[in-house]
Formats: C-alpha cells, sequence, structure tokens
C-alpha cells in the first residue's frame, strides 16, 4: 500500500493522481495542481475538479469551454470583445496586433498598419505621409493611398499640369467643361486639360 502525495485525494502512485484534494485540479497527465497552474490551453474546472481543455485551439488561457471564453491567445490575437482567437490574416481593418492582442492602428483615418503601428494604407479621403500617417485630403474629393490626388471637388479642378495638386479656381461653368484645353477664364497653369474636377 502508497501513500498520495497530499495533492491528490486517490492515485495509483505518487506521480499519478486518480483525483485530486479541494483546490487541486486533475490534469490530462495525471499531476493534481493549483488552478493557475493548469496547463497552455486549459482551465481550473470547478465542475470536474480538473483542467478542461479550452474551446479554442490556440487559446493560452480560458475561463471556460465556450467558444467566447478565451483570455489570451498563443499565436494569433484576441479579439477582447468576444474573448476568441483570430488568425493575423482576419484582422479587422484598422487593427494589429501587439503581445497578441487586437488593437486600433493609431490615429485617424488609417485603414491598416504594420506591427510597429505605422499606417500602410490609409482610409477614402486620406492620404499616406511619407513618415506614415495618414492626414486627411483638405480640399480634396478624392486621393490614393499613396497621397497622389485622384480627383477634387466642386471648387477646384485637377490640374495636370501641377504634379497632382488640385489648384483653385474661378471657373465659373464648371458642369459644362470638357476635355479641352482650358477656356479663357481658366484661371489655373496654362496648358491644363480638365474634365468636371477630373484629369
Amino acid at each position: 500500500m502508497h501513500s498520495c502525495p497530499s495533492s491528490m485525494l486517490t492515485c495509483t502512485s505518487a506521480t499519478s493522481a486518480v483525483t485530486c484534494q479541494r483546490g487541486w485540479y486533475l490534469t490530462a497527465d495525471k499531476r493534481c495542481v493549483t488552478g493557475n497552474r493548469c496547463p497552455t490551453n486549459t482551465f481550473a474546472d470547478s465542475s470536474t475538479q480538473a483542467c478542461t481543455k479550452c474551446y479554442v485551439k490556440d487559446a493560452a488561457t480560458c475561463q471556460d469551454a465556450t467558444g467566447f471564453g478565451t483570455l489570451s491567445c498563443t499565436t494569433s490575437c484576441l479579439n477582447i470583445g468576444v474573448k476568441t482567437c483570430l488568425p493575423l490574416n482576419r484582422l479587422p481593418s484598422g487593427t494589429y496586433c501587439p503581445n497578441h492582442i487586437i488593437t486600433p492602428c493609431p490615429g485617424d483615418g488609417v485603414r491598416s498598419c504594420n506591427t510597429e503601428a505605422k499606417a500602410t494604407t490609409c482610409k477614402a479621403d486620406y492620404r499616406l505621409t511619407r513618415d506614415a500617417h495618414c492626414v486627411k485630403c483638405e480640399g480634396i474629393f478624392e486621393c490614393d493611398a499613396s497621397g497622389k490626388t485622384t480627383a477634387c471637388d466642386n471648387s477646384y479642378l485637377f490640374s495636370c499640369a501641377s504634379k497632382n495638386a488640385c489648384t483653385f479656381i474661378c471657373y465659373s461653368n464648371l458642369a459644362s467643361a470638357t476635355a479641352v484645353l482650358a477656356p479663357a477664364d481658366f484661371t489655373g497653369p496654362a496648358g491644363s486639360y480638365f474634365f468636371k474636377g477630373y484629369c
């Protein structure tokens, strides 16, 4: 007859538990551990007095065996709002994953950012600066993620001659503008072409 260690209620040997004492939890490899020592991807289940497997495979820790009980992730990113893990390639727009936690990219107008939280693409009506910030396209109706102006609002005409910049004009009949040389009352750079705000 052998005696069980103090953490075990019943055992088959000193290293193989069958049941654990109150406050201790049985692991898959037949050890008794305290609740905070349950192995990765398990939690201290008081209903079974065992370290029960988390529902989410990539969960490092969890509070229960449901799909929405994850507390931390091993290789993917924790969505704190719904307590589940998302792979890096499924992160919501405008977020990144420092320390395995989904976090909003800093700054307004950011569509995506890298692991250092630097903007890589911007939302519509924002442009990406050389120092990786997204800034509002002032006076511009539309610009692409590289910061290149692609169209102007109704008080501007897009000028091919001005290197992707909108030039303010005082042209009175914008709706009838056609893709020809600018008329005499166009005050933008000479030789500019335009069509309803588009080059």
